[in-house]
């Protein structure tokens, strides 16, 4: 009997079920037809009907008020008897029936808390690893569902966070911008693309990432990844007339790189003479720029004049570069008239370029009788 069935799965589903199968059985034994399988243990189970003493010489006997085999006188029999398997069974369906429950809300608490939350409810606790970036040990999906009713006792599964996973970063430096973006996400990451300028590598090659190439980071995370939009355009800032250090600290920004040269001047020593390009100019980050130095005023050695001619020491002076201031000087003898007989500064003294040289020229004056 489908009522009495051991297997849960194999007892009516419900009470409105069980009497509509009752129903079906009493029409059926009403009708003198088969009534299946419950309906011959109703039959079974109904005590049998009372056999008529029929006196002596009575004559037939009167018919039946309805069937062909005495239904009327049975059926309050058979009626008690389903009555009483329909109590049996409501009884067994009532003490046999699973106790169903709401399963816990689980998902975004730590594995440990939620299993502990179901197994005291009564549940079943079956844990599933997965790689994900929410936090390791957090709940982040579960089945049954929150809310859902279900047996106590079912199993509920756990889907739990083992962390993102890593891998190793990719190095594209020097790639073109879409290989770059390529060789990344084919190792599974996402990627934020920002432009840097730069003087080592051209326009649109990628320059370095963050985290670099070679290192470990979480699947899912975005690295960054930085483009060169080429050079960067800069004003050239005047120097001339400043130090030469002051010159060399004012590159733009460190965007400028000078170039040193030295020259005679007479401007003093280590000052900034001339630059180029000039003040204002604009060009590429990382360009040159020429910056002369004052060496301060030259220094060149004092020819020998002694001996020349006022002429010869005047033209061998000023071609060297110095000033000449002639002075006479008295002598006796005719041979050293206008004949140069001492300088100053002396031959061979090194001086700055422009001074003058003073040189004393014999005057013969006849001596005294």
């Amino acid at each position: 009997m489908r009522a009495l069935a051991k297997d849960p799965g194999e007892r009516y589903a419900n009470g409105e079920e069980f009497v509509q199968e009752l129903e079906e059985a009493r029409a059926a034994i009403a009708s003198g037809a088969d009534g299946g399988q419950d309906t011959a243990a109703f039959a079974a189970i109904s005590p049998p009907a009372p056999v008529p003493v029929e006196p002596a010489d009575a004559g037939p006997a009167p018919p039946e008020p309805y069937g062909a085999e005495g239904g009327g006188r049975r059926w309050p029999w058979v009626a008690a008897a389903l009555l009483a398997v329909l109590l049996a069974g409501a009884a067994v369906w009532a003490l046999t029936r699973p106790n169903q429950v709401r399963v816990p809300a689980v998902v975004g608490e730590k594995l440990l808390p939620a299993r502990d939350r179901l197994e005291r409810a009564g549940f079943d606790v079956g844990v599933e690893r997965v790689f994900d970036t929410r936090p390791a040990d957090t709940v982040i999906d579960q089945d049954p569902n929150a809310r859902e009713k279900v047996d106590k006792g079912s199993k509920v599964t756990l889907e739990v966070s083992n962390g993102p996973a890593q891998r190793g970063v990719p190095s594209v430096e020097g790639l073109p911008e879409k290989e770059a973006v390529k060789q990344l996400n084919r190792a599974g990451f996402k990627l934020d693309i920002d432009s840097e300028s730069s003087t080592r590598f051209a326009k649109g090659i990628a320059i370095r990432t963050v985290p670099s190439g070679g290192e470990q980071a979480d699947l899912g995370t975005p690295i960054r990844l930085f483009v060169s939009s080429g050079p960067q355009r800069v004003v050239v800032p005047g120097v001339v007339g400043q130090s030469r250090d002051s010159a060399e600290s004012e590159r733009g920004g460190d965007h400028l790189r000078p170039v040193i040269d030295e020259q005679s001047s007479d401007k003093p020593k280590d000052e900034v003479i001339s630059q180029s390009p000039i003040v204002g100019t604009e060009v590429d980050e990382g360009s040159q720029v020429a910056i002369v130095i004052s060496k301060g005023p030259q220094k060149v050695e004092v020819p020998s004049v002694v001996g020349f001619s006022e002429g010869r020491a005047r033209a061998t002076l000023r071609r060297d570069g110095f000033g000449v201031e002639v002075r006479d000087r008295t002598t006796d003898s005719q041979t050293e008239d206008g004949t140069v007989l001492d300088q100053l500064p002396g031959a061979g003294t090194e001086i700055r370029k422009g001074r003058t040289v003073v040189i004393y020229v014999g005057r013969f004056t006849a001596p005294t009788p």
